[in-house]
């Protein structure tokens, strides 16, 4: 059996505009399930993005330094939060994950 998860990363108030990232990013993925007949889990990530990834980089950035947020990102949220989440009994409960980008 195979299933979906978006992992949503940034609150939706903090946002602005006519067409927000998250909306988009939900949608194209929802549009992608249903063409493939899989489910999509959607896991917010919010608060752990802010305060592992988000405020970090602001810290280091007023530090003069010049920080990787997608490298924070993926310790931090992709493979710990995230694999957490989808290995735990609820909501996904899988065995395996197989994440990227483009996937």
């Amino acid at each position: 059996e195979v299933v979906a998860v978006h992992m949503r990363c940034w609150a939706q108030e903090d946002e602005s505009g006519p067409a927000q990232c998250h909306e988009v990013d939900e949608r194209d993925a929802s549009a992608v399930c249903a063409a493939l007949g899989i489910p999509l889990h959607v896991i917010s990530l919010e608060s752990q993005y802010w305060t592992q990834v988000f405020e970090p980089s602001l810290e280091m950035l007023r530090g003069g330094l010049t920080p990787n947020p997608d490298v924070m990102c993926n310790v931090h949220i992709k493979f710990g939060a995230l694999l957490s989440r989808v290995l735990a009994p609820h909501p996904v409960h899988a065995h395996l994950l197989a994440t990227g980008h483009y996937s």
